[in-house]
């Protein structure tokens, strides 16, 4: 489990400012095969610089969803055996799910960026408030993580974590109900926690997502509409150029 120490407040906060990002959402379902396609069309939620000091750089993150999952991509600036066990290379998840508030969960690296209700260390998740890192409540819905260890070193992760995944945290302070509520916004961040005098953390975000609705039939109908006429554009020209 994560350990805090105040070296890692200093380490993140130089980046912050350029990973910050509101995003309305995007509607998309994401194969979690670890080939990574589906994903050219979704546009970046947010990125971050490097540091090199930091012995893992998460540079960049996507965020989709569709009716049935919410789906993230991890870019890393250099090749990482994800969630091997060491600290490095352990990614942590963190999740508001309401408004964000400082009284509304764990308040990560001190930073007052996110305030996590829910976390996943890897892929396993656990409950927080704004008292305690891990309040030991549950949370029904595992994260699905692709590669995850042991595996070959990647520069990318994908993720997948269902929208039905509620918590239950009855300690004081703790959320119990769903981690995506629809229609409201919620906050993600990504970080991990090397161990003192290990290099700099990197974290990532705060990022505010929405969840986004499915296009409309005749939206789609419109875009498919559209495309035919321009594809068409070039032929009639060199029509009326014939006469």
């Amino acid at each position: 489990m994560f350990r805090f120490t105040i070296s890692h407040v200093v380490a993140v906060a130089g980046a912050l400012a350029a990973s910050q990002c509101a995003f309305a959402g995007f509607y998309a379902t994401i194969p979690i095969n670890g080939s990574f396609t589906g994903w050219s069309t979704v546009p970046v939620a947010a990125t971050n610089t490097v540091d090199a000091n930091a012995p893992v750089n998460i540079t960049q993150v996507k965020v989709a969803n569709d009716s049935t999952d919410l789906y993230i991509l991890l870019t890393f600036a250099s090749a990482i055996t994800v969630d091997d066990g060491t600290s490095n290379n352990q990614i942590y998840t963190a999740i508001n799910s309401t408004n964000n508030s400082s009284a509304s969960g764990w308040n990560v690296f001190s930073l007052g960026k996110i305030y996590a209700n829910t976390g996943y260390e890897g892929n396993f998740p656990f409950t927080e408030t704004a008292a305690l890192f891990n309040s030991g409540g549950s949370v029904t819905a595992p994260m699905t993580a692709v590669p995850y260890a042991p595996g070959s070193p990647t520069t990318q992760q994908e993720i997948s974590i269902p929208l039905s995944a509620t918590q239950t945290d009855t300690s004081p302070g703790g959320l119990s109900g769903s981690l995506f509520p629809s229609g409201q916004a919620f906050t993600l961040a990504f970080y991990n926690s090397p161990s003192p005098g290990g290099g700099d953390a990197t974290f990532i975000g705060p990022i505010s997502y929405t969840l986004a609705s499915a296009p409309e039939p005749g939206t789609l109908a419109t875009i498919a509409v559209g495309v035919g006429l321009l594809l068409m554009l070039p032929r009639i020209g060199r029509r009326a150029s014939l006469r």
